[in-house]
């Protein structure tokens, strides 16, 4: 999600997309020189894993998307969405790690889990960017409508 000025303080912080999108990185790298042991790989996925779930978890404990809501009803079905997303995001994470453990780094385990690892970012990129973009939407409406 979008992170918040000072008037909005109750977005994501920066830091936790931060991290997230480190781990994202450092997963891509790794699996595209396959420069780390294949168990590390797996670990960081795991770790991405868990980011994701932290990273969700504190969307849905904040008051950004009842905020949405209040200010723009309109955006109901768009927010019920995205939530929605989270759970699909997390299933589809939890596949790929759960599937990891098993794998013992052939090259076959590599491609499979680079393509796999390159659909889910995309995915979750595309959910990352329609939250931004709701929330420009809501928000720049809403201050324009002020002026």
């Amino acid at each position: 999600m979008s992170d918040m000025n000072s008037e909005r303080n109750s977005f994501v912080p920066l830091e936790e997309h931060t991290k997230l999108r480190r781990l994202l990185s450092d997963l891509k790298d790794k699996l595209a020189q396959q420069s780390a042991a294949f168990r590390e790989v797996v670990d960081t996925i795991q770790q991405l894993g868990d980011q994701i779930d932290v990273h969700f978890h504190a969307e849905e404990a904040s008051d950004c998307f009842p905020e949405l809501v209040n200010t723009a009803p309109r955006v109901s079905n768009r927010v019920a969405t995205l939530l929605a997303e989270h759970d699909e995001l997390r299933a589809e994470m939890h596949q790929i790690v759960q599937g990891t453990r098993s794998r013992s780094g052939t090259a076959e385990d590599w491609e499979q889990l680079a393509s796999q690892v390159e659909v889910f970012t995309g995915k979750l990129m595309a959910h990352e960017r329609a939250e931004n973009e709701l929330v420009q939407e809501v928000f720049t409406d809403d201050i324009g409508s002020k002026d």
